[in-house]
């Protein structure tokens, strides 16, 4: 047995219509994304997204997509953060409630986005 064989050993295989709505979500990430839009694009009921979502992945539907959203904008302020606005920014992945990003994004990277954005100047 290979190390991927033993690495694929612990996790159960993700349905295909868990696979669809990561899918559409890294697609549309952007955009309004509504649970309804999630269960059309995977073809199952709501309670089905949300508890295969929690038992495959760890997070609901909607947690998803936050972090998908809050991962995609450290990566832009890492990138070419110093040349955009971190609110531009944060608006084009479809965060609008600003103090609530910030507070967001603090949580989940242990940093307010202006430092992200003073280090990625650094390096």
């Amino acid at each position: 047995m290979d190390s991927d064989e033993l690495a694929g050993l612990g996790q159960a295989r993700c349905p295909e219509y868990l696979l669809k709505a990561k899918q559409f979500i890294h697609e549309h990430a952007g955009a309004p994304i509504s649970l309804d839009d999630m269960e059309r694009a995977a073809g199952v009921s709501r309670l089905k997204l949300y508890e295969d979502f929690k038992k495959y992945l760890g997070v609901s539907p909607t947690l998803y997509l936050k972090r998908f959203r809050l991962e995609a904008v450290r990566q832009a302020l890492l990138e070419g953060g110093r040349n955009e606005n971190i609110a531009a920014v944060a608006m084009r992945w479809g965060f609008n409630h600003l103090g609530r990003f910030s507070a967001d994004y603090k949580k989940l990277f242990l940093e307010v986005p202006s430092k992200t954005v003073e280090r990625s100047r650094t390096h």
